[in-house]
């Protein structure tokens, strides 16, 4: 499983200059469900409550980013999460 967020890190790296960065945000924090999932799957991991909530909590959080993605166009997608590119806030 380390190996995989090895990987998933140096994919993230790469793919840098052709994602943009609200949603390199997002996946990132994807892996955390998708490393819960795997333990518990491979390596029969058990987790706290907590933990599972956290989780919800995650998935959560991205599905409400990604919801004006899916409800509009893809050129309007990034003006929809509040990324206009022609604007940087810092």
């Amino acid at each position: 499983i380390g190996f995989c967020n090895a990987m998933q890190g140096l994919g993230m790296v790469l793919a840098n200059p052709h994602v943009p960065g609200h949603l390199q945000a997002l996946l990132q924090q994807a892996v955390i469900p998708f490393t819960l999932s795997a333990s518990f799957v491979l390596l029969g991991a058990r987790f706290r409550v907590q933990q599972y909530w956290g989780v919800l909590l995650i998935l959560g959080g991205i599905a409400l980013q990604l919801w004006p993605s899916s409800s509009q166009g893809v050129a309007d997608a990034d003006s929809a999460a509040g990324w206009d590119r022609g604007s940087a806030s810092w």
